[in-house]
């Protein structure tokens, strides 16, 4: 199979599964870190590459971000959409938060302000009184995560001789590398299925619990 049809795949069915609500979840590192491993783990095997491959050339060989980039672009993304209402409950939950939170909990704001330096965005007061459009916001997100990550490649590349003739493009979260695109794609439906279904189970496995709803049936009453 095709590593870039593999890893679209991935994106696809089994990530956005384990990631489902992520943005309001009160997630600790070690789950990030455990999900983590487990999509450098099928990078690996969609790519054929050995275990000691740098990380960042696992990601940008297939152009896929990172756990926690994912997470922080759901994080921020969910937040444009909130403060595009200032009379919705979730608004003034933010604005309550601003002021009675502090900046070591584990908390949706915490989390938010975090990410808003991490990616030297604009801080939550200043969102909250220039209200961005959705789409400028999703726009802006996106390519400071891309700025971001491309930068912290970068700069693991001149630290890796293993990585020394790798080209990082300006913004590599979304494209494969060439190398990829030559590559012929034989592979019948019911194939996909079944790595689909296989990534769902290590899914499961990792995070103690099914990614999917489980299905409750109800019969009559007696």
């Amino acid at each position: 199979m095709s590593p870039i049809v593999s890893a679209r795949l991935w994106q696809t069915y089994a990530l956005p599964r384990s990631l489902y609500g992520i943005e309001v979840l009160n997630y600790t590192k070690s789950d990030i870190t455990k999900l983590e491993r487990l999509q450098l783990q099928i990078c690996r095997q969609i790519q054929g590459l050995p275990k000691r491959v740098a990380s960042a050339a696992n990601y940008c060989l297939l152009g896929i971000e990172p756990i926690q980039s994912t997470v922080d672009r759901l994080l921020l993304t969910f937040f444009g959409g909130i403060i595009q209402d200032n009379t919705s409950i979730e608004y003034r939950i933010i604005e309550r938060q601003l002021v009675m939170s502090k900046q070591t909990a584990n908390t949706f704001i915490s989390r938010l302000e975090t990410a808003l330096s991490k990616y030297k965005l604009p801080k939550t007061q200043e969102l909250l009184l220039v209200k961005p459009t959705r789409e400028k916001w999703k726009t802006t997100v996106k390519c400071a995560i891309q700025d971001y990550w491309a930068e912290k490649w970068e700069m693991e590349k001149l630290e890796k001789s293993t990585m020394k003739y790798l080209d990082i493009k300006a913004r590599p979260i979304g494209h494969a590398h060439q190398i990829w695109k030559f590559t012929s794609n034989n592979t019948l439906e019911p194939r996909l299925g079944r790595y689909a279904q296989c990534w769902e189970d290590q899914l499961e496995t990792l995070l103690g619990h099914r990614t999917r709803p489980r299905v409750v049936t109800v019969g009559p009453e007696t």
